[in-house]
């Protein structure tokens, strides 16, 4: 049997230089090689392995021919080869085996930094709640002070300031709000309102402050390819992206993956990683090669210094072998099945619990208390300043002597 195959780990180890080279191919301890042997023994067969003379995987030219494993395939230059994966187009002309190994891509990132404990007490909330509570106030603030106004050119009477007004409303949102009669009933009924509003937005907040402030709270993490897009600042790169991987990102109209390719470096996993130490960087691979690297690189997954994303994306649709339609055949008549239980792969762990409450976290909090002090004495030197000016400006007007 002619067997075409090109360097793949952990499925395919080519002994020597692994770089393809368009000749023979001398097999090392690997999966796909453990399960050739297998078959050879099985079968009583003998085979020889090389590389296909253009070192490709196989996409399709313009003429329905293809390059690669696929077009040594389909041209008949080879019995079958090792993984290899199945493709819609790939199916009209070649044949596969069942898939025995899915490998989907993965993108591994920086891991997430702990965020800074001077923010802990805005991050109960999110930055839409905190504009529209703002936006709020000053609706609110506003709406009361027309109707003080348009009352008093109505009716006459008592009405209150701007000034006392919004610091009602503000002190209402605090819990802590200022004595302030408001005469009518109209103002009143907002002012209830609002009071109802801040005690539901207050309740919310301090319920979710103590978690906010215990568990350690990192930047987010990226999971997908719109968390790529959606990072300021932020790059990727990949592996040299062949064969179904390139057809998946040159041939799709989704336009996520569109402007993902359109930015995407190419190297190899290495480099790749490397980048990603750097920071700022993210790098996409697919999970198996990806996972052994990482485990004999960088030890337990707890140790490593990545973030794995959560979703898997399944463009390669998994591993199988491609075969010549009468070698296939041939398989089928042994009644041969590639059994999946010649690799698993590795789950992924990891996640931090909460920590203990202290001092630290609450850093955000006296600084806030600090400059609001230093605001409040300004405003009162301020204040201080300009009465005492209003009295001296008065005294000294009434001692002046009069000409009349």
């Amino acid at each position: 049997m002619r067997v075409v195959a090109i360097n793949y780990l952990p499925f395919i180890k080519k002994v020597g230089n692994e770089d393809c080279q368009g000749g023979r191919l001398h097999l090392g301890h690997s999966v796909d090689h453990y399960i050739l042997d297998a078959l050879a023994a099985s079968l009583n067969f003998t085979y020889e392995v090389f590389e296909p003379a253009d070192c490709e995987w196989g996409i399709p030219g313009a003429n329905g021919s293809w390059n690669g494993i696929v077009g040594t395939l389909q041209q008949e230059q080879a019995d079958f080869s090792l993984n290899l994966t199945p493709h819609y187009d790939r199916k009209k002309v070649i044949d596969f085996s069942a898939i025995y190994s899915d490998d989907p891509f993965l993108i591994i990132s920086p891991k997430p930094r702990p965020l800074p404990k001077l923010l802990g007490l805005i991050r109960p909330l999110s930055e839409e709640v905190w504009m529209a509570t703002v936006v709020a106030t000053v609706v609110v603030g506003v709406a009361v002070w027309l109707q003080q106004k348009a009352w008093y050119w109505v009716d006459g009477g008592r009405r209150l300031g701007a000034g006392p007004i919004f610091t009602y409303i503000w002190g209402v949102l605090l819990m802590n709000p200022p004595p302030a009669r408001l005469p009518e009933l109209s103002a009143k009924l907002v002012a209830g309102t609002w009071l109802l509003a801040a005690l539901v937005m207050d309740t919310a907040y301090r319920s979710s402050l103590v978690a906010h402030l215990t568990v350690h709270s990192t930047s987010p993490s990226i999971n997908s390819f719109q968390d790529l897009l959606d990072r300021p600042g932020w790059s990727w790169g990949s592996f040299p992206l062949k064969g179904t991987a390139l057809l998946y990102f040159s041939e799709t109209n989704d336009p996520v993956l569109k402007e993902l390719y359109e930015k995407i470096k190419q190297q190899d996993v290495e480099s790749g990683m490397r980048r990603v130490l750097q920071g700022g960087f993210s790098y996409i691979a697919v999970s198996t090669r990806l996972e052994i690297t990482l485990a004999t690189q960088y030890g337990d997954s707890a140790t490593w210094p990545f973030h794995v994303s959560a979703t898997k994306y399944q463009i390669q649709g998994g591993n199988a072998w491609g075969f010549r339609e009468v070698t296939q055949k041939f398989m089928m008549e042994q009644n041969f099945q590639v059994s999946d239980s010649y690799w698993h792969h590795l789950r992924l762990q990891g996640g931090d619990g909460p920590e203990v409450l202290g001092v630290e976290h609450l850093q955000g909090a006296f600084y806030l208390l600090l400059l609001g002090h230093a605001i409040a004495s300004i405003t009162l030197m301020v204040e201080h300043i300009i009465a005492c000016a209003r009295i001296h400006t008065n005294t000294r007007t009434c001692n002046q002597p009069s000409h009349t």
